[in-house]
């Protein structure tokens, strides 16, 4: 069954500081191509609190952001937490 890996990231407002949280290899449960549709299903299935999220097309996949919570200094920056979904191809 075709894979996919998910990579979860946060990071500060400006995007200087990018963390990597967590990496996910999920079976897509078919061997069709990843799509929008099917990378959103994937996350809503996935990842806990991107229940309602979009993504764009970038180079190798699918991303989804979201806020998680405004940062210490200041109340109209945010600490983002963005989801990055890639087709493995030809990997067992």
């Amino acid at each position: 069954m075709p894979q996919v890996t998910v990579r979860i990231y946060r990071s500060d407002n400006a995007g200087a500081t990018r963390t990597l949280v967590r990496t996910l290899r999920v079976d897509t449960r078919s061997a069709k191509p990843l799509t929008s549709r099917r990378a959103v299903a994937l996350l809503r299935r996935e990842v806990p609190g991107f229940e309602r999220a979009a993504v764009i097309a970038v180079a190798g996949g699918w991303c989804a952001k979201r806020t998680l919570r405004p940062t210490e200094a200041c109340g109209y920056h945010y600490v983002w937490e963005e989801v990055e979904i890639t087709q493995d191809e030809g990997r067992p």
